[in-house]
């Protein structure tokens, strides 16, 4: 018996576990089925030939996605921890008042706001090449674009306020979850602040009288960690998502990563929001390489490094190790194809921007990408012109209920001024 045909057959440098390997990157379905030779010619619906890279798609392990429909924020001061600029005025004005009053308690469309705020929110994170985020919204609102990893397909679930201020009965819950395998990981906001900021050094220890230094334990940020309790977090098969891009902005200093990675955390690299952060997570790789180069730390942050941040790393710290993160065999179809500018490709992906996404497969199907990629693929994909690239979307191939141009103009009616799909910093 004949073996199916395959739905896509991609000609390129695929990007594996072991380096590049230029051959046939196989799809049928949601999976990938074959990393074929160059000199195979196997038989798809859809053969693409690409001169460029073919990278897992990016996870971002950290954002409050329904917020990305604010537009940038000027933080304008060194804050000793999140607390204190939630209570600035200027950012109630700017930040805080326009979500709130056009999305969270708009009269008019509490509901769809919220569902479209939410979509905006991965559209922008979608144009630069993630396919799975973490998203801060509702967990029953239906998965529109991206992969939403707190969805009810993945066993994960997170409480990003005051770590000290958890509800009893979720406390409960969440503590339960981990303990019976209910959930695999729990992500919590810990020791978001400078790190002599006597607030910011006593949540590790909250979170540890809580019972939550434990397996399948997320700690976010962690600016006000030390050797110590990166190695107690080592020992207890705990994790770290690092957003070096938010924390300089709003307290002029990030992660002791060096110290982390010296402890052998696995660490995930993630924006936090656009509203202090990244665009999205390739811009946060850029953000990071950087820090590496001014701190000396290219010996630890390498190129590899950094791509696994967002990659193979994210995708054990999202608890999806075994089925993301990674292009081979049975993996998840999750393919993000990225123009050739540099003869490395973990450094290339790095020194990439939004131009330089030529096409975004969620689950095999072709979502996002370069207009003259996407429609010989999906004829009726929209038009989006970003940052002077010409893109598009397979609004067919999502759960959208309506093209992104009418998305963005009822959000426009909703808020003060959404923020665009890329905002210069």
């Amino acid at each position: 018996m004949d073996a199916p045909e395959l739905d896509y057959a991609i000609h390129t440098t695929i990007v594996t576990d072991d380096g590049p390997k230029h051959g046939w990157l196989e799809i049928l379905g949601d999976r990938i089925v074959k990393l074929g030779n160059d000199d195979e010619h196997p038989s798809a619906k859809h053969v693409l030939e690409f001169d460029g890279y073919a990278y897992p798609g990016l996870i971002d392990t950290h954002n409050h996605v329904d917020w990305n429909t604010v537009s940038r924020w000027s933080a304008g001061h060194d804050w000793d921890n999140r607390y204190q600029w939630q209570e600035d005025d200027g950012y109630k004005s700017d930040v805080n008042s326009p979500h709130s009053d056009g999305i969270s308690k708009n009269k008019n469309c509490i509901d769809s706001c919220k569902i479209e705020a939410t979509e905006y929110g991965e559209l922008r994170a979608l144009t630069g090449g993630t396919t799975m985020i973490q998203s801060s919204f509702d967990n029953t609102f239906p998965q529109d674009l991206v992969i939403r990893q707190l969805g009810p397909n993945y066993k994960a679930d997170a409480w990003t306020l005051n770590v000290g201020r958890i509800p009893d009965a979720f406390h409960e819950s969440l503590l339960d979850g981990l303990k019976t395998g209910r959930l695999d990981r729990a992500f919590f906001h810990v020791a978001e602040g400078k790190r002599e900021d006597s607030e910011t050094e006593s949540e590790f220890d909250t979170l540890r009288k809580d019972g939550f230094v434990r397996p399948g334990t997320v700690v976010i940020h962690g600016l006000g960690l030390d050797k110590t309790n990166f190695d107690e977090m080592k020992k207890n098969g705990m994790y770290l998502v690092w957003s070096p891009e938010s924390n300089l902005n709003l307290y002029g200093e990030t992660t002791d990563i060096k110290a982390a990675k010296e402890a052998g955390l696995t660490v995930a690299l993630a924006p936090d929001w656009t509203i202090t952060g990244s665009n999205n997570a390739l811009e946060e790789l850029n953000v990071a390489s950087n820090y590496a180069k001014t701190n000396n730390l290219q010996n630890i942050l390498t190129p590899k490094v950094l791509y696994n941040m967002v990659t193979s790393d994210a995708a054990e710290v999202a608890g999806v190790g075994n089925q993301l993160g990674h292009l081979a065999p049975n993996f998840g179809a999750d393919v993000l194809l990225v123009q050739k500018h540099d003869s490395d490709p973990y450094n290339n992906l790095i020194q990439s921007n939004i131009g330089d996404v030529s096409l975004v497969f969620i689950k095999g199907k072709p979502l996002y990408g370069d207009e003259s990629m996407l429609k010989p693929l999906a004829p009726n994909a929209e038009s989006i012109n970003i940052a002077g690239s010409h893109k598009a979307l397979n609004t067919e191939a999502t759960a959208l209920k309506e093209p992104a141009a009418v998305l963005m103009d009822d959000l426009n009616k909703a808020l003060p001024h959404l923020a665009p799909l890329h905002e210069g910093k």
